[in-house]
C-alpha cells in the first residue's frame, strides 16, 4: 500500500506539471516557457522462447478446484495429437450388506458431461473404453498430488461407451446453468464371463455381501481391492468434460434374490470420496516437434510463439531491453535515465484466429523467470533474494508482478485478458516496470516473465493460443526532466 501512495502522489504531481507546462492555454492564457517535463513514449519489441513446463495437478479433490474429467482426444493443426484419459476410484454410497443368497446381473457405468468440449465442432459419436485400474490405489495421503503425466496401469476393457456429442448443444447448454440438461455416457460394463467367480462384478457383490463396517479402516480396504476405473479414448475427434462432482456420475451394480429382482448399490465417484486425475498428453508436431525436455527454452523458426493448457507449454518474455533502456546500454549512446515517472506501462500480444471449437485461454498471469527458464522458488532462500525489492506477490511458491489496481482484492497481480474482437492480449504492469527503474542502480535484476494461462484452469482443460510472430510488445508512457541528458 505504501508503494501504492507514493507512486500516486508522483502521478499526481507530475499531471500537475503536465497541466502546467504541456498546455498553452493554462494559467490565464499566458504560454508556459518553462517547460521542464516532457511526456514520452518508448515501445519494446520483447524477445521471447517457448517453455515446456510440469507440475500441473489435474486431481480433483482439493477444495476450491475445478471439478473436472477429461477424455478424448483431437488432432491439432499447431499442436499435434492432444489426448486426455481419466482415472477416477469408486466408492460404495452405503457399506451394509446386501440380502445373503444375492446373485450378480450387471454393472452398469454413467457419466454426466459438463458441457466443455474442445476440438471439433457439429455432432460426433464419442467413444471412450472403461478398464479396471490394476497398478495402485489413487492416494492423497500427506497431500499427495496427481499431474498431467500421472498415470496409472490397466487391465483389458470392460466395454466401451459411446455418445453423440452436438458441439452446439453443449454451448447452449453451458450457458444454461443449472437449467442445463442432463447429457450422459452410459455403457453396460463387466467382464467377457460375467460369471467368473473373479469377474469385476462378481468381485463387487461379494464384497457386498461379506462388509456391512463404514469405519475408515473398511473404506481403505475396498479402495485397495477395487483401484478404480480408467477411462481412455477409442475413437474421438474432440475431448470432452465429465463432472464427478454430479451424484449422476456413478456406478450401479444390479443384483437379484429369490424373492426380489431390480435390486441395485450405487458407487460413486464423487470427488472427497473418491479421488481422480486426467493424464492430458500431447504428441508434437510441426513447430514444436522439437520440444521434449521441460524447462529448456526454444525459439520456433516460425517466430511464432505458443500457450497450451493441459501438457503445458508457456512463453518467455526477456524485458532485459527495458532494464537497458533507463540505464542508457539499449543503443549505445544515451546515458541512463534520471527521473522517471511511468505513467502506463502496456503488454500486449496478438493471437492467431483460433479453430472454431478451439478457443484461446481466457486470462493469463506472469511469474518471475530465471536465465535457466525455470521459475524464481520463495521456497528457496537464494531466489527469495534476487527478487527482493520488486513489487511482487507471492503465489504459493511463485513470484508474481503487483498489479495496476492495487485495490481491488480479486486482482492483485497482473493479468492479460484476451479480446476476441481484436485478437489479443493486453494488460497493463505500470507499477511493477516502476519497480523495475527504482532499483536500476542494483545488481539485482528481473529480466524474464513467464507468460502461463490461468483461466480456464489449466489442469481441467486443453486451451491453447497461437502468438504471432513480432507482436509481443511493451508499451511505455513516461514523465522525465527536459535536462535529463538522454
Amino acid at each position: 500500500m505504501n508503494l501504492w501512495v507514493k507512486r500516486t502522489g508522483q502521478l499526481f504531481i507530475a499531471v500537475l506539471f503536465l497541466m502546467s507546462c504541456e498546455d498553452d492555454s493554462f494559467l490565464l492564457g499566458f504560454r508556459n516557457q518553462n517547460k521542464k517535463f516532457k511526456l514520452r513514449h518508448q515501445e519494446f519489441l520483447l524477445p521471447s522462447s517457448v517453455v515446456l513446463i510440469d507440475s500441473i495437478p489435474t486431481d480433483n479433490n482439493f477444495l476450491g478446484a475445478t471439478y473436472r474429467l477429461l477424455i478424448g482426444e483431437y488432432q491439432d493443426v499447431d499442436f499435434g495429437m492432444v489426448r486426455a484419459e481419466a482415472y477416477t476410484q469408486i466408492q460404495p454410497t452405503i457399506f451394509s450388506a446386501v440380502a445373503a443368497g444375492s446373485e450378480y446381473d450387471s454393472i452398469t457405468l454413467q457419466l454426466r458431461l459438463d458441457f466443455y468440449s474442445y476440438g471439433a465442432v457439429g455432432k460426433n459419436v464419442e467413444r471412450f473404453t472403461v478398464h479396471e485400474i490394476i497398478e495402485d490405489s489413487l492416494s492423497n495421503y500427506d497431500g499427495k498430488r496427481y499431474y498431467y503425466n500421472s498415470s496409472l496401469a490397466y487391465g483389458p476393457s470392460l466395454g466401451e461407451a459411446a455418445y453423440e456429442v452436438n458441439y452446439d448443444s453443449l454451448q447452449r447448454n453451458a450457458a444454461l446453468g443449472s437449467a442445463a440438461d442432463t447429457l450422459l455416457f452410459k455403457v453396460k460394463i463387466g467382464d467377457d464371463d460375467t460369471d467368473a467367480p473373479d469377474s469385476f462384478g462378481n468381485r463387487l457383490l461379494t464384497h457386498a455381501l461379506n462388509n456391512s463396517d463404514t469405519t475408515s479402516i473398511k473404506i481403505k480396504q475396498f479402495k485397495y481391492l477395487f483401484k478404480g476405473l480408467a477411462f481412455i479414448p477409442s475413437s474421438s475427434n474432440r475431448i470432452v468434460g465429465i463432472t464427478p462432482a454430479s451424484l449422476v456420475s456413478k456406478v450401479t451394480l444390479h443384483y437379484h434374490t429369490a424373492t426380489a429382482d431390480s435390486l441395485s448399490r450405487v458407487y460413486q465417484i464423487t470427488p472427497g470420496g473418491a479421488l481422480s486425475f486426467n493424464k492430458i498428453s500431447t504428441t508434437r508436431t510441426g513447430d514444436l516437434s522439437p520440444i521434449t525436455q521441460t524447462y529448456e527454452g526454444y525459439a520456433p523458426a516460425s517466430g511464432a510463439r505458443y500457450l497450451q493448457n493441459g501438457s503445458p507449454v508457456i512463453s518467455k518474455l526477456d524485458i532485459s531491453t527495458f532494464n537497458d533502456f533507463v540505464s542508457g546500454k539499449l543503443d549505445g549512446i544515451n546515458d541512463s535515465i534520471a527521473s522517471m515517472v511511468i505513467n502506463s506501462a502496456e503488454i500486449s500480444m496478438d493471437v492467431a484466429t483460433p479453430a472454431a471449437g478451439s478457443p484461446p485461454p481466457t486470462t493469463l498471469e506472469f511469474r518471475i523467470m530465471n536465465l535457466d527458464d525455470l521459475f524464481v522458488n520463495s521456497v528457496l532462500d537464494e531466489d527469495s533474494a534476487a527478487v527482493s525489492g520488486f513489487y511482487l506477490f507471492q503465489g504459493g511458491k511463485y513470484y508474481l508482478p503487483g498489479g495496476d489496481d492495487i485495490g481491488s482484492s480479486s486482482t492483485p497481480i497482473v493479468q492479460l485478458n484476451y479480446n476476441s474482437s481484436k485478437k489479443r492480449y493486453s494488460g497493463f504492469i505500470t507499477l511493477f516496470m516502476q519497480s523495475l527503474f527504482d532499483r536500476k542502480k542494483f545488481d539485482n535484476k528481473i529480466k524474464y516473465l513467464g507468460l502461463v494461462p490461468i483461466s480456464p484452469s489449466a489442469g481441467k482443460t486443453v486451451d491453447r493460443a497461437v502468438i504471432l510472430p513480432n507482436s509481443i510488445k511493451l508499451k511505455v508512457n513516461y514523465t522525465s526532466p527536459v535536462l535529463t541528458n538522454e
